[in-house]
């Protein structure tokens, strides 16, 4: 997650020129990371609800279209699930406490000669641990130096 510098005018101005489009974005974001945070650190735990979308657009001066777009990237992100009538809820399962990263150095079949038995058996007994919606583990491999990799750019997303 990328932290954006927002002035208090970003979170004052929703408008629809070409700058507040630009700010409308930046708002968006500043939205989903504080609620991000909030769940993260346990403010809101896992099932509670979220404050209701006006109160979220009283909260950071934005507009419906904005504070929806936040809560559609925390839904994708896999944070939030939206019920209608009831409201907007904190996965059962969010990412942080569900989603694991294992990042090995070299890739076993680009580069066998630096691939070892440790690395082999780690990964195996990873595989094993895999539970859909539980513990979901994702491999990154072939890191070593080389931030142009594909898997490099998966595992800043």
């Amino acid at each position: 997650m990328k932290n954006a510098q927002v002035s208090t005018d970003d979170l004052q101005n929703d408008g629809a020129s070409a700058s507040g489009a630009v700010r409308s974005a930046v708002k968006h974001t500043t939205i989903a990371d504080a609620l991000r945070h909030r769940i993260v650190s346990h403010d809101l735990p896992p099932g509670s609800q979220l404050p209701t979308r006006s109160e979220i657009e009283r909260q950071f001066g934005a507009s419906s279209v904005t504070v929806q777009r936040a809560l559609d990237t925390l839904i994708q992100d896999g944070f939030v699930h939206a019920t209608r009538r009831r409201g907007t809820f904190v996965a059962e399962n969010p990412p942080h406490l569900s989603r694991y990263g294992l990042v090995f150095p070299v890739h076993p079949q680009r580069d066998p000669g630096h691939w070892t038995r440790f690395w082999s058996a780690l990964s195996n007994e990873a595989v094993s641990m895999r539970r859909p919606g539980v513990c979901e583990l994702e491999f990154f491999t072939g890191l070593a130096d080389h931030f142009d990799a594909s898997d490099y750019s998966r595992l800043e997303r």
